[in-house]
C-alpha cells in the first residue's frame, strides 16, 4: 500500500478564507459567463479537432498530484488551456448527440446552493 501525504497548501488555502472565497467564486464566475458566450457564439467547436488525440489531454498533465499546491489562478488557466479545449461541449448549440442538462445559470446556481449546505435529498 502506498503511503499517503497531504499536499502543502499555499498560505490561507487550506482553510479558504471568506475574502478569498469570494474573489475566487467571482473568477470561476467569470470563466463559466465567458464559456457559456463562447458556445453561444461557436467560438469554441463542439468536438476538439481531427489531429487530437484521445490520451493528449493526459499527456498535457502532470503524472502525479503536485506537492504543493497551485493558484487557483492556474487551475483556471489549466481549464481554458487543457480542459476545454479537449472536451465535448454537450451545450453547444451544434451538439445533438444528447440533450444538455443542469448548464442553466439558476441549475449552476443550485449546485452551488446545494454544495454549501452539503445535505444529501433523502435526508429533508
Amino acid at each position: 500500500m502506498r503511503e499517503v501525504r497531504s499536499v502543502t497548501t499555499q498560505a490561507g488555502m487550506s482553510e479558504m478564507e471568506n475574502r478569498r472565497f469570494l474573489d475566487c467564486g467571482e473568477e470561476m464566475l467569470k470563466l463559466i459567463v465567458a464559456y457559456n458566450e463562447d458556445l453561444r457564439n461557436k467560438r469554441i467547436p463542439v468536438m476538439p479537432g481531427v489531429d487530437f488525440k484521445p490520451k493528449d489531454l493526459m499527456a498535457s498533465l502532470p503524472d502525479q498530484a503536485p506537492e504543493t499546491a497551485e493558484s487557483f489562478e492556474q487551475i483556471l488557466q489549466d481549464v481554458r488551456d487543457k480542459i476545454i479545449p479537449a472536451s465535448t461541449h454537450w451545450h453547444h448549440p451544434n451538439f445533438f448527440a444528447y440533450f444538455p442538462t443542469s448548464t442553466s445559470y439558476p441549475s449552476i446556481l443550485g449546485d452551488m446552493l446545494s454544495g454549501s449546505i452539503a445535505c444529501i435529498g433523502f435526508s429533508w
